[in-house]
């Protein structure tokens, strides 16, 4: 950059670790900003927009207000309006957010001493000395700080009226929004285009060719800078107002065959709904069980069961949260995860045809608990021929709001109750000769805050109870993924 510059929001510097009322000025901000640079004798008038995570926000936050000389935006990895989507503390994700961006600035080398086994929830940062109010919230499981209704948000992104490129990440915390994003701004006729790639948040780190063990064409983040560059010089560099023209408005990585394809849509309207149904003969505990995933919902009624131990949860071991600067985290092989008595696995047996699955997944559990409240995680896994389990995607039940997020409902123990609930959308063919899998287990550890299977207020309280937990399957109650499958064209 031939003259950089640096800009402050407003309350940044020392003060700001106490008044971090989340994202509270940027949209005044971003429009001074943008007007100033479009005023200045080395600018040709066009500016554009782009940035990871909070500087993407901040590109929303421009083409939202509207200045002179804004021509692009390109927001990567962010969701607008701090969207209330689920009440299962994201402990690596976003109050962990808050904790690091809310301190000043000689604390920040501390951050690792964030114990997130301590109990009560509550309490992790003011034991760490990284405290804040804003994180606790979310922590008791009291929403976002700030948060906007979905009609707002839509009313806000819909009004955008500069070309936008919106990235996504196939691993990023943010994911569900920045698509929910693309489709308001599409649905409103906007000139909005969808790139979603093999990242993580931190997208820019992803230099190797690689995702844990499986190899990639190429490094991963030199097809963001790519996208980059081709959007901005149409606009930016040659000043040209036509839309940009490609095979496709949405760029979707399918994960499995590992290639690049245009799409002209989001979700994918070819995609059929096809099911597979959860089975045993009652020993599904452990990859040495007898878990199966068929195709054909099976006619005898059967169950699983496994203890839940707040405990001794189970621990997440993909670098698959927003924190993959702080932590050590990468794509682990599922092996210490599948040998625990905890974790039900069920396979499909070794495909004899490529499968692609493009969109949200959908789980119903048939589900029953010991404790008042608990949590059912559903891990989606490709099993390759050499026995290798690549982590997909993954899914959470916080049972208590199971009819929405407005009340905290106790559900009855020993009650048999049918839990539907999304996971995180993704694209990935699993291979002939590979083996679909899932994982059904109660905790996920580092990536949520663990259930402590009691009544207490949520986030408030170091009692825990072990839940009897018992998954039901077959006959009546049909357990299963409902999969987006992309016919072979």
């Amino acid at each position: 950059m031939r003259h950089p510059h640096t800009l402050d929001a407003h309350l940044s510097g020392v003060e700001i670790h106490r008044d971090l009322r989340h994202l509270l000025h940027e949209h005044e901000d971003t429009f001074d900003a943008v007007e100033w640079c479009a005023a200045q004798r080395w600018c040709n008038g066009r500016v554009g927009m782009a940035g990871i995570s909070y500087l993407g926000f901040t590109s929303y936050c421009a083409a939202i207000t509207k200045p002179r000389g804004l021509v692009a935006v390109m927001p990567s990895c962010i969701k607008y309006g701090n969207e209330h989507l689920s009440n299962v503390p994201g402990l690596g994700s976003s109050c962990a957010w808050f904790q690091w961006a809310g301190q000043p600035t000689p604390t920040l080398q501390n951050f690792r001493r964030l114990d997130w086994l301590h109990l009560p929830l509550n309490q992790i940062g003011a034991e760490a000395g990284l405290d804040h109010p804003n994180a606790t919230m979310q922590l008791e499981e009291r929403g976002f700080p700030g948060s906007l209704s979905a009609g707002e948000i839509s009313r806000r992104l819909q009004a955008i009226e500069v070309p936008s490129q919106i990235v996504c990440a196939w691993y990023d915390e943010f994911l569900t929004e920045n698509l929910l994003n693309y489709e308001r701004q599409a649905q409103a006729g906007g000139d909005v285009r969808l790139v979603v790639g093999p990242w993580h948040h931190n997208l820019e780190d992803q230099t190797e060719p690689r995702l844990g063990k499986v190899p990639l064409p190429e490094p991963p983040v030199n097809r963001y800078y790519a996208e980059m560059e081709r959007f901005f010089g149409h606009y930016l560099k040659h000043g040209v107002t036509t839309p940009l023209e490609a095979p496709g408005r949405v760029l979707l990585y399918v994960l499995g065959s590992n290639q690049w394809r245009y799409e002209n849509e989001w979700p994918l309207s070819r995609a059929v709904v096809t099911s597979l149904y959860l089975s045993s003969g009652g020993n599904a505990n452990t990859a040495q069980g007898d878990g199966l995933l068929s195709w054909e919902p099976p006619a005898q009624q059967a169950c699983d069961q496994y203890s839940y131990n707040p405990l001794d949860p189970v621990r997440t071991v993909e670098g698959v949260t927003i924190w993959n600067l702080f932590t050590d985290g990468q794509f682990g092989d599922r092996a210490a995860i599948e040998c625990r008595e905890d974790v039900l696995v069920y396979s499909t047996p070794v495909l004899e045809s490529d499968v692609e699955v493009t969109g949200t997944i959908k789980a119903v559990l048939h589900a029953a608990s010991s404790a008042p409240d608990t949590d059912f995680v559903i891990n989606l896994i490709d099993v390759y021929p050499d026995g290798h389990t690549q982590f997909i995607c993954n899914g959470v039940m916080r049972v208590t709001y199971r009819d929405g997020l407005q009340e905290r409902k106790l559900i009855e123990p020993g009650r048999v109750y049918e839990y539907r609930f999304a996971l995180r959308p993704t694209s990935n063919c699993f291979l002939a000769g590979h083996r679909i899998r899932i994982e059904v287990t109660s905790s996920d550890m580092d990536r949520y805050a663990r259930n402590q299977n009691v009544a207490d207020a949520p986030g408030t309280t170091a009692n825990v109870a072990i839940a009897e937990q018992t998954i039901h399957h077959g006959g009546a109650m049909l357990s299963r993924l409902e999969l987006p499958v992309i016919p072979v064209s």
